[in-house]
């Protein structure tokens, strides 16, 4: 599923953003911008609170044309799924992504440089479903 958006947005945080030639895009899933190209690149692990990060809102294979883009603000809450079960005790740890920037990487653990923060668990533990929000 990877992120859907649960904070009401107006069409004018969308914009049209390059991205490198050899990177296709996932609806639902985070990008940043690399500093030294300014194209759209794959949010990871590395991803930190600090980084613009922009939510495909297509699916696009490889090439040169521009994707469709959400710009994800401070405060903004998604349901995203979980790289393992979730836990009450995760409420409110801050976490990164996974290397696919699909999956919030909840390692029960608080992550200070992590771009998001764990609002709720939502279904059972085996679903590994979460509330996030950016911080």
């Amino acid at each position: 599923m990877s992120f859907s958006l649960k904070t009401p947005k107006n069409t004018r945080n969308f914009k049209e953003v390059a991205r490198a030639t050899s990177i296709a895009t996932t609806k639902g899933a985070l990008y940043t911008l690399s500093l030294t190209t300014g194209a759209l690149g794959v949010a990871g692990a590395s991803t930190a609170a600090t980084q613009e990060i922009y939510l495909a809102s297509r699916t696009l294979a490889a090439g040169t044309t521009p994707v469709h883009a959400l710009i994800v603000e401070r405060g903004d809450e998604f349901l995203a799924d979980t790289v393992n079960n979730t836990a009450a005790t995760h409420k409110g740890q801050r976490c990164v992504l996974d290397a696919t920037g699909l999956l919030i990487n909840n390692t029960g653990t608080d992550a200070p440089a992590g771009p998001f923060e764990i609002v709720d668990i939502v279904g059972a533990a085996a679903d590994k479903k979460v509330l996030v929000k950016r911080v």
